[in-house]
């Protein structure tokens, strides 16, 4: 997927992820054996906030069962 991994919707506000305030909500979905790969994860952002956008996804992804890969630029 290419994304900046900065989710802001009616769960998560993005700016509160970015600071780490907000989590991403528990993933709904069983992606058990499944891959998931970013590319451009935190683009253009410091690197503080790309770390936490990276924990977040990772938290995630192994919630849902799926290996979490982040290509950062």
């Amino acid at each position: 997927m290419v994304t900046d991994g900065i989710e802001s919707s009616s769960y998560v506000d993005g700016n509160q992820l970015l600071q780490g305030k907000k989590g991403l909500p528990k993933p709904d979905v069983d992606l058990n054996g499944c891959s998931l790969t970013f590319y451009g994860l935190g683009a253009g952002l410091p690197p503080q906030a790309v770390r936490i956008i990276r924990n977040e996804w990772v938290h995630w992804a192994e919630q849902a069962g799926a290996t979490f890969t982040a290509i950062i630029p």
